[in-house]
């Protein structure tokens, strides 16, 4: 399977002068908003998440990670890469300003670092070009029209919602908005198991994507009405949903972390 649409006139068009033009944009603007901006709440639990991992910690032995596994094992990746860059310090806490925070759970006062945001921002700012480019290709292997599938990609890149929710906010709505388009792309293509595998990691990362799963159903079952196999294809992409769910919680069922996993995952 490639990621080139199947219409012949689009392949190799992708690259144009506005989705250039976007790309450089898009990204001087998330590069911008990712250093003055950062709330400060989330970014505090990424801090004390990953100072646990370096503390040979388990992923929910301390307060303030809320989100299944594999959220965490992104953070604990991250966290190696960004030793090799010399990212030693997560940010400073102002103590003359802890009035401000008025006894509630919000840490008004934690100032991030520079090398902290970046440590995770960069990764949800190539997350975003994937998901645009994903959305660029289904618009385009289903129209074959390059104009509508660049006009979809701009929207997509430079919806201020997106940019903001990875920049300020600081939070990974686009790891599983990436995996539903992969999922997505993988059934327009009848890579059912494949296809059931990006749908778990998907809802496990934020549990929205889950609303999904009868109209992905309805669309595997009424593609395949005319041969037959529609339950059947629908059952590979079940078993490897399944599989994929169970290789993601295995770690914590076999440490015995797994009480309380998911309590507010995704919310």
């Amino acid at each position: 399977m490639t990621f080139i649409p199947e219409n012949s006139e689009s392949k190799g068009r992708f690259l144009s002068r506005p989705i250039i033009a976007t790309i450089i944009v898009g990204m001087l603007l998330r590069l911008v908003m990712g250093l003055l901006f950062s709330f400060p709440d989330d970014t505090q639990s990424w801090a004390l998440t990953i100072s646990n991992f370096e503390a040979s910690g388990s992923l929910y032995e301390l307060a303030g990670y809320y989100y299944m596994p594999i959220w965490g094992y992104i953070l604990g990746t991250i966290d190696v890469l960004g030793e090799s860059f010399g990212v030693d310090q997560f940010g400073t806490r102002l103590i003359e300003l802890l009035p401000l925070e008025n006894g509630e759970s919000v840490a008004y006062t934690l100032i991030p670092s520079v090398k902290f945001s970046l440590m995770f921002k960069i990764g949800l700012f190539i997350c975003d070009l994937a998901v645009s480019y994903l959305v660029w290709y289904i618009v385009m292997d289903r129209t074959g029209d390059s104009r509508k599938s660049t006009i979809a990609f701009i929207l997509s890149f430079l919806c201020p919602l997106v940019i903001t929710a990875c920049t300020s906010q600081g939070m990974f709505d686009t790891i599983g908005a990436l995996l539903t388009l992969l999922c997505v792309v993988l059934m327009m293509k009848e890579h059912y198991f494949l296809a059931g595998s990006m749908f778990a990691f998907a809802t496990v990362i934020k549990v929205f994507p889950g609303f999904l799963i009868f109209l992905l159903a309805a669309y595997v079952l009424s593609k395949h009405r005319a041969d037959k196999t529609g339950v059947r294809n629908l059952m590979k992409a079940v078993i490897g949903a399944t599989i994929s769910f169970a290789i993601i919680i295995m770690p914590q069922v076999m440490e015995g972390g797994a009480n309380g996993v998911g309590i507010e995952a995704g919310l």
